[in-house]
């Protein structure tokens, strides 16, 4: 395989989903944000850390984490997307 072939399939794919602000009132407010802020929770480290890096408290988490919660029920293009984005490296 070509490299140029391979650094495409290697390459994460974009979307417009991926940077829409659907949450604008929250410190997370794209799709890809949030992806990426629950995938360093999963690598684990200091929790309260890494939302402090993104300007939040527990209580603003917990607020964010349910309008996301919210929002995936609402739209389902953005839940399927956050998916993709989610098994993306």
């Amino acid at each position: 395989m070509r490299a140029e072939t391979q650094a495409r399939r290697d390459a994460p794919s974009s979307n417009p989903l991926d940077d829409e602000v659907v949450l604008p009132d929250h410190a997370i407010q794209t799709v890809r944000e949030y992806c990426h802020l629950l995938k360093a929770m999963q690598r684990g480290g200091d929790v309260m850390l890494l939302l402090e890096s993104h300007g939040m408290t527990v209580e603003q988490w917990t607020a964010c984490a349910g309008a996301w919660s919210a929002l995936f029920m609402r739209r389902m293009e953005l839940a399927m997307r956050f998916s993709v984005l989610l098994q993306e490296p």
